[in-house]
């Protein structure tokens, strides 16, 4: 249907992390025949066991997709579209194309070491759209995604000193002008 015209992709997690969801995957595999055997062999079910043994399950099933589990989200600039699409490990999971709109601005801020890129949308939504480290990066990549949508790009990195980058000057010269 669509074209992605930028991804941008979540970092691939460490080694350790695929070595500690197998590892979880095994308990929950012992225990879930642990778990069947008891209610084939049980005389009779202790419900609030029964109950607890499942959240336990489920808490085992849910946890360990966050240590390998990852994002992508693609862009379509010409016909203003967006989709996400998520990774477990090999399988992944592609949303629907969805439209971008009541577009803002792009933001840029500075936060625990690195610099945030978010998009402003519909009215004081944010899409957290990726983390860089330097500061000279986070405008590059924050000029090229507002550039692209026709929309404004801020420097919020200074407390209480928001101002607007120029981005005609930016694109022309590569130099960071804020506008007045």
């Amino acid at each position: 249907m669509f074209e992605s015209e930028l991804i941008i992709k979540a970092p691939k997690k460490p080694l350790i992390n695929r070595i500690v969801f197998a590892l979880l995957y095994t308990i929950l595999s012992a225990y879930l025949i642990y778990f069947i055997k008891g209610i084939i062999y049980s005389q009779e079910l202790n419900i609030p066991v029964l109950i607890a043994e499942i959240i336990f399950m489920s808490m085992l099933l849910i946890f360990p997709t966050t240590l390998i589990g990852g994002y992508n989200i693609h862009f379509n600039f010409e016909y203003r579209k967006i989709k996400y699409e998520y990774e477990i490990g090999p399988f992944n999971h592609s949303e629907k194309w969805q439209e971008l709109d009541q577009l803002e601005y792009i933001s840029i801020f500075e936060g625990l070491g690195c610099y945030r890129i978010n998009l402003w949308h519909k009215t004081n939504k944010i899409l957290n759209l990726m983390t860089v480290e330097s500061y000279n990066e986070s405008v590059r990549n924050g000029h090229l995604i507002a550039y692209k949508l026709n929309i404004d790009l801020l420097d919020a990195t200074k407390e209480g000193r928001n101002k607007m980058i120029n981005k005609t000057v930016y694109k022309d010269t590569g130099e960071i002008r804020h506008l007045d």
